[in-house]
C-alpha cells in the first residue's frame, strides 16, 4: 500500500480459496493436498487483439485535475469560487484585513480581486491552505507567480513564503520589493533545504507598511513532470506511465456536455496563458480553473505516449437541453471542427497556428472522435440525426477520422438510425455478483461484423459501509478488484470487437470524499 499527498494506490495479489471465501463471505480453510493445474497454450490465437484496448477516461470530478494530477498548489488563485469571501484565503494576524473586490478586476478573465488593506508597520500575514495542505519537501524549488498592484504611496516590500500549518515556522522565503500601481506580473523561486516532508503546509504573503495591495491570479509549482510549465504533478504521472495506456480519452464526460448548453466545454476558452482563462463551474459542485486545458491534455496524452480520443459536444446537455438537428446545430459543427483543426490542422490553418504558436507546430496524433456523451439520456430522441449531420461533416473534411457513437448496444431503444458508427461507446456499473452472474453475457451475444465497441466507463462497486464504521471504503476492496479481473476478462475474450476499454473515475481526492481509509 502507497499513500502519496491524498492519493492512496492499492496493490493485492488474492489465491482462489481466498477469492471464494470473498465471493461467497465464507470461511475457507487451506487444504495442502488440494491443488490447481492452469495450462496456458501460446501457440493458438484466440482473437485478434487491439492495439488500444487498455487505456484512461479523464474527467474532472473528485479533484482528479485540480487538485490532483494538476500540480496547482494555491486553492481559488483568481478569488471566484465564492462570490462573497476569499475562501481559502484568511489573515494570519489581524492588523489588517482582506476582502474580494469585483471594482478592481485584473482583466475580463478575472473581473474579482483581492484587497488586502495594510495599515501596521508590523509584518502581517495572508495564507492559503491549498487542496487540503500544501506538500512540502526538502530541497525543492517552487515557481510562485501573480499578479498585483499597491495604492500610491505604498512602501512596503511583499514576501512569499511556504510555511508550517501553525504558521510558526517558514520552509522558504523570497521578496518583492516594491510594487507598483499598475498591475504587474511577479515570479519568484522559493528554494527549501534539509527540512522533514510536511503535506499539511501552507503558501503565506507577507508584508508591512501603510496602504492596498491588491493580487490576482496566485500561482504556486512544485516541479512538474519533464519539467513542463504549467504541468502535471511527477508522483501522479509516473503512476499513470507505469500503467501504460495506449489511449486518453477526454476532456471528460459531464464535464463535455454540461449542465446547460451554454456552461458546455467551451475549448477554445481552455487555451493560452493562464490570465486568458476565466475557468468554469464544473458539474461536480466545485470549480475548474481550465489550468488544463485543451492543449494541456493533448501534451499529457503525447508524454504518456498514449494516443488521443477526442470528445466533441454534440448538442445535448444534462439539463435536458438539446440542439435541434438542422441549421441549429451547424455553429455546434463548426466548433468540432475548429476543434479538429487545433489537433491535427498543418501549422498555417487559423487553428493549426493557434496550436504552433503555442510551442507545438506539428500536429498532435488523432484518430477517433467521440460524437457527445451519454445521449442516450436525450429525452428528444434527436442523437441519430445529430450523429450523422456530424458524421458527415467530419467525415467530409477529415476522412481518415473514425467517429465513435455515443450510444451503445446496450441503449437499442435509441441506437443510431440509418448509419452505422464505426464504434459504439458503451458504458457499464456493476457489482462483482451481478458480473459474476452475467460472465460472458456481455458480449458474446453482440454480431461480430456490427460496430466495433469502446467501453470508455466502466466501474465495479461494492459497499463496505458495514466493516468501515457506516463509511464507505475510500478504494475498491478486494471484492471489487475481483468483479474487475472478471470483466477485464470479459472484454479480452471479446477483444475482436472491443477495442478499447477504460476503468472510472480515474483519480479521487480521498480528502474530498466522506469516506473510511481502510
Amino acid at each position: 500500500m502507497k499513500r502519496i499527498a491524498g492519493v492512496l494506490l492499492i496493490v493485492g495479489f488474492v489465491s482462489t480459496a481466498a477469492a471464494d471465501s470473498v465471493l461467497s463471505g465464507s470461511r475457507t480453510v487451506s487444504n495442502p493436498k488440494v491443488s490447481t493445474t492452469l495450462t496456458i497454450d501460446t501457440q493458438e490465437a484466440k482473437a485478434d487483439a487491439s492495439p488500444l484496448l487498455y487505456g484512461l477516461t479523464a474527467e474532472e470530478v473528485n479533484y482528479s485535475f485540480d487538485g490532483g494530477l494538476y500540480a496547482e498548489l494555491i486553492r481559488n488563485r483568481s478569488f471566484m469560487e465564492n462570490t462573497n469571501s476569499p475562501v481559502h484565503w484568511a489573515l494570519a494576524v489581524t492588523n489588517s484585513y482582506i476582502e474580494l473586490d469585483p471594482g478592481t478586476p485584473l482583466n475580463e478573465h478575472h473581473p474579482v480581486s483581492l484587497r488586502w488593506e495594510v495599515g501596521s508597520k508590523e509584518p502581517t500575514r495572508i495564507v492559503n491552505e491549498g487542496y487540503w495542505g500544501i506538500p512540502v519537501y526538502p530541497n525543492t524549488e517552487y515557481k510562485v507567480s501573480f499578479y498585483a498592484k499597491a495604492s500610491e504611496g505604498y512602501t512596503g516590500p511583499i514576501g512569499a513564503a511556504l510555511t508550517s500549518s501553525d504558521g510558526k515556522t517558514d520552509y522558504a522565503q523570497a521578496v518583492v520589493r516594491s510594487i507598483g500601481t499598475e498591475w504587474k506580473k511577479y515570479e519568484l523561486v522559493l528554494r527549501t533545504r534539509t527540512i522533514e516532508s510536511v503535506i499539511d503546509g501552507k503558501f503565506a504573503f507577507v508584508t508591512a507598511g501603510d496602504g492596498t495591495v491588491w493580487l490576482n491570479l496566485v500561482s504556486l509549482f512544485p516541479p512538474t513532470w519533464n519539467d513542463r510549465p504549467n504541468g502535471v504533478r511527477n508522483d501522479l504521472m509516473q503512476m499513470l506511465v507505469d500503467l501504460k495506456p495506449k489511449f486518453l480519452r477526454f476532456p471528460g464526460g459531464e464535464g463535455l456536455v454540461g449542465n446547460t448548453i451554454d456552461s458546455r466545454y467551451k475549448w477554445w476558452e481552455t487555451l493560452g496563458d493562464l490570465s486568458e482563462r476565466s475557468g468554469q463551474m464544473g458539474q461536480w459542485g466545485y470549480r475548474s480553473t481550465d489550468g488544463m486545458g485543451l492543449h494541456e491534455f493533448l501534451l499529457w496524452a503525447e508524454e504518456l505516449d498514449a494516443e488521443p480520443v477526442l470528445g466533441l459536444y454534440a448538442g445535448y446537455s444534462l439539463n435536458d437541453e438539446t440542439v435541434k438537428p438542422g441549421k441549429d446545430l451547424l455553429p455546434y459543427i463548426e466548433e468540432a471542427l475548429n476543434e479538429i483543426e487545433y489537433v491535427i490542422g498543418p501549422a498555417d490553418s487559423e487553428w493549426g497556428a493557434k496550436r504552433a504558436a503555442a510551442g507545438h507546430p506539428e500536429p498532435f496524433p488523432l484518430r477517433y472522435v467521440e460524437i457527445g456523451y451519454e445521449d442516450w439520456a436525450d429525452k428528444s430522441a434527436s442523437y441519430h440525426n445529430r450523429f450523422m449531420q456530424f458524421d458527415d461533416a467530419i467525415t467530409q473534411k477529415y476522412p481518415q477520422l473514425k467517429c465513435i457513437s455515443s450510444i451503445g448496444n446496450d441503449q437499442k431503444r435509441k441506437m443510431v438510425i440509418g448509419r452505422d458508427p464505426d464504434a459504439v461507446d458503451e458504458h457499464y456499473s456493476f457489482s462483482t455478483q451481478e458480473i459474476m452472474e452475467d460472465f460472458g453475457g456481455y458480449f458474446d451475444r453482440y454480431n461480430r461484423s456490427g460496430a466495433k465497441i469502446v467501453v470508455g466507463e466502466w466501474t465495479v462497486q461494492e459497499d463496505s459501509a458495514s466493516q468501515l464504521g457506516g463509511k464507505k471504503s475510500c478504494t475498491p476492496n478486494m471484492t471489487a478488484a475481483i468483479g474487475d479481473a472478471v470483466f477485464m476478462t470479459e472484454m479480452e475474450r471479446n477483444a475482436d470487437i472491443v477495442i478499447m476499454q477504460a476503468r472510472t473515475p480515474m483519480l479521487a481526492n480521498v480528502n474530498n470524499i466522506n469516506c473510511a481509509r481502510a
